[in-house]
């Protein structure tokens, strides 16, 4: 009976043991089941991750890819604006230079007018003189006849008091009016008034009179003809030469042309701390100025002003060269010789540099954008303008609506370097990039240089970062012309 009971409870403990063991198996298939799920599970959510990441970095560098577009387009539309301003400007003062002209012009025609009236009555007069005594002769002449003593029969009486006597008989030079105009080699038109005689001739009182009426009409009219020539016909003569060639005294000289000379100036080599520390890396205007980092340029001469319209106006009649828009024969309008020169491509201005270069038997060329820097902080010293490091109101040309002459601002560095912050943008020959250190990124397809400087056409909102302006920097297209963008070259020494 033990011996059953034993076994029996033998039994149960072999079928609890085997129950365990298949709980425990079963436990451990779940186990892993489920180590195995989770790994996959996590490994998936990785993977996903990783997509949407990247999917998120695309779409992040396409947005940026917008905004840099669009920010392009809207220096672009600005730039448009601002030489469509420029323009609108030059148009008006062109305008006003032309109506001044053509006034002028009017008035001397006015006075060709009323001298030749006044030479017309003259000669009238002349005529009603000579007439009254002519009657008085030929009356005093007829009462001679009539006295009794003279008279010799009643037939001859009656023959003189029945005469048809003429009211008027002398020789007399009349002036023949005619009007000339000459063509010269510059194509200016003079209109000149030339008086030569004619056959002497006897004329009654009505032809003399009428033949004076006629020559005064012929030369007001001769006047209106020079005065259509002159003015109405741009394509023959231009006006600012008849204006000229009224106004100027016979045998007086030309103008002598104006001389500019821009001297250069030495920059010793150094290092300074280039850029800005101070600015918003991320500001679309000025982030490109940060961060401030130093760089080290060797020694080189600068232009001591920008390169005025003069100077190159001597490069591109010796070389033939295409003249910026707006000029006329290769020289620019009157009056702007001294300002600088502008709506000029890099290719320009490195065309010009090569020009002074084979001049000065130098190697001469635009400066980088780190030796421009260099001079206009005053080398080391690092100053925020040119004068130094507080801010001058007026000291320099911005936002005044129009290009000075150069050098008339006090817009000056230490040693003599003139208009590096106003006046007008400056090419220098780097490309453009971000700074060492800068947390952005540009599209390597963006073919930029870099221009320097301010300009007169700035905008007076941005002068409240008058701070930021001499380090500002330009990203602009090589083929750019606009009317504030001009340049200098440095030479080695």
């Amino acid at each position: 009976m033990l011996s059953a009971l034993a076994q029996y409870k033998a039994g149960l403990r072999q079928a609890a043991d085997a129950k365990r063991q298949k709980i425990e198996t079963e436990l451990h298939a779940i186990a892993e089941s489920e180590t195995e799920r989770r790994r996959f599970a996590e490994a998936e959510a990785q993977k996903q991750i990783k997509e949407q990441a990247s999917r998120f970095e695309q779409e992040a560098q396409a947005a940026q890819k917008r905004v840099d577009e669009a920010r392009r387009l809207a220096d672009l539309e600005i730039q448009k604006r601002e030489e469509a301003e420029a323009a609108k400007l030059r148009a008006e003062e062109e305008a006003r230079r032309l109506a001044a002209e053509i006034l002028e012009v009017h008035r001397h025609i006015e006075e060709i007018k009323i001298h030749t009236s006044k030479s017309t009555n003259d000669q009238t007069l002349n005529l009603i003189e000579f007439q009254k005594s002519q009657q008085s002769r030929e009356l005093n002449i007829s009462q001679k006849n009539l006295s009794p003593e003279n008279q010799t029969n009643s037939s001859s009486t009656e023959n003189i008091a029945n005469q048809t006597v003429p009211l008027f008989q002398a020789d007399f030079d009349a002036p023949k009016d005619t009007t000339e105009i000459h063509h010269k080699s510059n194509e200016n038109i003079v209109g000149l008034l030339n008086t030569s005689p004619i056959a002497k001739r006897k004329l009654s009182v009505p032809l003399m009179i009428a033949g004076a009426l006629a020559a005064f009409f012929v030369v007001a009219f001769g006047g209106v003809g020079i005065y259509y020539f002159a003015i109405m016909k741009p394509e023959n003569a231009e006006v600012s030469n008849v204006n000229k060639k009224i106004t100027e005294p016979p045998g007086k000289s030309p103008t002598p042309t104006v001389e500019i000379k821009n001297e250069m100036v030495l920059i010793e080599g150094g290092s300074f701390q280039m850029g800005k520390k101070d600015v918003p890396k991320n500001d679309r205007l000025w982030g490109d100025q940060y961060p401030a980092h130093p760089v080290s340029v060797n020694s080189f001469y600068i232009n001591k002003t920008e390169i005025s319209n003069m100077e190159y106006a001597e490069f591109v009649q010796a070389k033939n060269y295409q003249a910026p828009s707006l000029w006329k024969n290769n020289k620019p309008p009157d009056g702007e010789e001294k300002l600088p020169v502008t709506n000029v491509s890099l290719d320009d201005a490195k065309a010009y540099a090569d020009w002074v270069s084979k001049r000065e038997k130098k190697i001469c060329r635009l400066p980088t954008e780190a030796e421009w820097e260099f001079a206009a902080r005053n080398g080391a010293q690092s100053t925020s303008f040119p004068w130094g490091d507080d801010w001058r109101v007026g000291s320099a040309n911005l936002a005044t609506g129009k290009a000075s002459e150069v050098g008339t601002f006090s817009d000056e560095t230490s040693n003599g370097i003139k208009d590096m912050l106003g006046n007008v943008l400056e090419w220098t020959s780097s490309k453009y990039a971000l700074y060492p250190g800068h947390p952005g990124k540009l599209d390597d397809n963006d073919e930029y240089l870099v221009a320097r400087g301010s300009s007169w056409s700035e905008q007076e909102e941005r002068l409240k970062k008058n701070q930021w302006l001499l380090t500002r920097r330009h990203s602009t297209p090589a083929e750019t012309k606009s009317p504030f963008l001009g340049f200098r070259i440095v030479c080695q020494p």
